[in-house]
C-alpha cells in the first residue's frame, strides 16, 4: 500500500522487497500486491535477487514495514540478512510502527534490527522504543493516530508512560519568600562509611542543593573530619541517633555507602515501627534485605536499585533482568509493595499498575557516586511533601537533565563526575523552575 501511494504521488522508481510466498499469502495481501504491480511498482522477493541488483540499488528513501506491528521471535536467516542489507544503504530509513527486529515490549532486538532515522508508530508509542536498544534503532519517534477509542485507552491494567523534565517540573515544590528553614523539609541521611567516604558527602550536598532546610547525616565517626567540607550538615553517630526527636514529616534516606553490616536492618525496622512515610532505601539497605530476604518496607516508601541490586532482590541474573526491565520493576513492586526506581539508561519508576520511563539521561551517568546524588535529591523532594512516585520521577528527570545539560555544553560524557553535577544543579534547577513558571503563565 505504501509503495502504491508513493507511485501515485509521483515517485519514479518504487521497489518493494519482501520474503512472502505469494501463493500462501492471505487474499487481502495478494490484492494489495496486484494493485501495486499494476501501478508499475517493482518487486524483489529474495536476498539473492537483491544482492545481484545491489550495484544499481541506490534509493533516496527506505520504508521499513517487514513485520508490521513488531516481532516477538528470533529472526530467520533470510530476514536477518535482509535487515543487514537495508542497514548498509546510505538512504535514510523510516520505520512503520516499530523498526523490524525490535521487540516492542522489551526494547531488545532479535538478532538484527533496522536502524531508522524516523519511526512513525501507530496509535501509541511502545515501551520497547524507549528502553534498551529501542532509542538507538527508532531514531525520532512520531505517533500517528489510528482512531483508538478513548474507552480502550482507559482500560484497567498495567499502564506505561513516558515522562521528561517538562512534565515533572510541575511538581517542583514552591519556594515562597515568606518562609524559613523549617518550611523546606528535614532530611536524615544514613550514608557513608569508612569504606565509602564520599557517599555521605555527595548525598548530603545533593539534598542541600535541591532545597532541603535541614540535612542530618548519620555515619561512621571516622569520616567526620572530611565532612567539614559541608558545615551546613548536622552530624550524629549511629549509636546516639535520636530517632524519636524527629516528626512524621521527616524524610529518611538509608543506604548510600552505608556499609555498617548487620546494623542496617535494625534501622529499617525502627523506621517502619515508627510509621515514617517518607523513606528512601538505596544501596546497602537493599543489599541487606536481599541477603536476609527480610523486606522491611512500607507501601509509601521508595527503593532505588541499580540492575545488579535488583537482580539480587529478585534472585535472577543481571543480564536477564537487563533484557526485561519493565517486567523486573513490576515483579519488584509486587514483592515489596512500594515505589521502585530502577536506575539505568531510561530509568523506570514503578508503582501499582503504573510504570514511568524517564526521558532524560545518558552514558555520562555510568559512574560511581551519581546514585548517591540522586538519593539526596529525591530525599529532599520527599521531605517537601511529594508522594513517593512523584518525588522519584522528579528526582530522576532532574538528575538525567543535568547529564543532558553536560552533553549539550559540548563536554565529553566520560569526563562527567558527581561533583560536576552538584556544581551545575543550582543553575539547571533555576532554569527548570523558570520554565515551570513560564508554562503556568502561558496556560492561563
Amino acid at each position: 500500500m505504501v509503495a502504491r501511494k508513493f507511485k501515485e504521488g509521483g515517485s519514479k522508481n518504487v521497489t518493494v522487497i519482501h520474503h512472502v510466498k505469494v501463493e500462501k499469502a492471505n487474499p487481502l495481501w495478494q490484492e494489495k500486491r496486484k494493485l501495486a504491480l499494476a501501478g508499475a511498482v517493482q518487486e524483489l522477493t529474495a536476498v539473492q535477487e537483491l544482492t545481484q541488483d545491489m550495484l544499481h540499488f541506490h534509493p533516496d528513501l527506505v520504508i521499513d514495514g517487514l513485520f508490521g506491528t513488531g516481532l516477538s521471535r528470533p529472526l530467520n536467516a533470510d530476514d536477518a540478512e535482509l535487515i543487514g542489507f537495508l542497514n548498509s544503504l546510505e538512504a535514510p530509513c523510516v520505520a512503520i510502527d516499530t523498526p523490524s527486529g525490535l521487540d516492542s515490549n522489551t526494547g531488545e532486538h532479535w538478532g538484527n534490527c533496522v536502524k531508522a532515522e524516523l519511526t512513525v508508530t501507530l496509535g501509541l508509542a511502545k515501551p520497547g522504543m524507549l528502553i534498551n536498544s529501542g532509542p538507538a534503532n527508532c531514531g525520532r519517534i512520531r505517533v500517528a493516530s489510528i482512531g483508538f477509542p478513548a474507552e480502550l485507552l482507559k482500560e484497567e491494567g498495567r499502564t506505561c508512560f513516558a515522562c521528561g523534565i517538562a512534565t515533572a517540573s510541575r511538581w517542583i515544590p514552591p519556594r515562597p519568600n515568606v518562609s524559613n528553614k523549617g518550611s523546606f523539609g528535614r532530611v536524615v541521611l544514613f550514608a557513608g562509611s569508612s569504606r565509602y567516604r564520599g557517599a555521605g558527602i555527595l548525598c548530603a550536598e545533593a539534598a542541600l542543593r535541591s532545597g532541603a532546610g535541614y540535612v542530618h547525616l548519620i555515619s561512621d565517626e571516622r569520616i567526620y573530619p572530611e565532612m567539614l567540607k559541608l558545615p551546613e550538615v548536622i552530624y550524629h553517630s549511629l549509636e546516639d541517633f535520636p530517632l524519636a526527636s524527629f516528626g512524621p514529616e521527616t524524610a529518611f534516606v538509608v543506604g548510600p555507602g552505608f556499609a555498617v553490616g548487620k546494623k542496617i536492618l535494625p534501622v529499617l525496622k525502627s523506621l517502619r515501627a515508627a510509621a515514617y512515610d517518607r523513606v528512601l532505601l538505596d544501596a546497602e539497605a537493599l543489599n541487606a534485605m536481599a541477603d536476609t530476604r527480610e523486606f522491611v518496607v512500607r507501601s509509601n516508601w521508595v527503593v532505588t536499585p541499580h540492575p545488579g541490586e535488583l537482580a539480587r532482590i529478585l534472585r535472577m541474573e543481571t543480564a536477564t533482568l537487563t533484557g526485561h526491565r519493565l517486567n523486573a520493576v513490576e515483579a519488584a513492586q509486587e514483592l515489596m509493595g512500594c515505589t521502585v526506581l530502577l536506575k539505568g539508561f531510561r530509568t523506570i519508576v514503578g508503582e501499582h499498575n503504573r510504570q514511568t520511563i524517564i526521558l532524560a539521561g545518558n552514558s555520562a551517568l555510568a559512574k560511581a557516586g551519581f546514585g548517591d546524588v540522586l538519593a539526596g535529591m529525591i530525599g529532599t523532594f520527599l521531605a517537601q511533601g511529594l508522594p513517593a512516585s512523584r518525588a522519584a520521577i522528579l528526582g530522576a528527570c532532574l538528575h538525567g537533565n543535568l547529564a543532558n545539560h553536560w552533553i549539550k555544553s559540548k563536554r565529553d560524557p566520560a569526563s562527567f563526575i558527581p561533583q560536576d553535577m552538584l556544581r551545575a544543579l543550582p543553575r539547571v534547577l533555576r532554569k527548570v523552575r523558570e520554565k515551570k513558571v513560564y508554562s503556568q503563565k502561558k496556560s492561563r
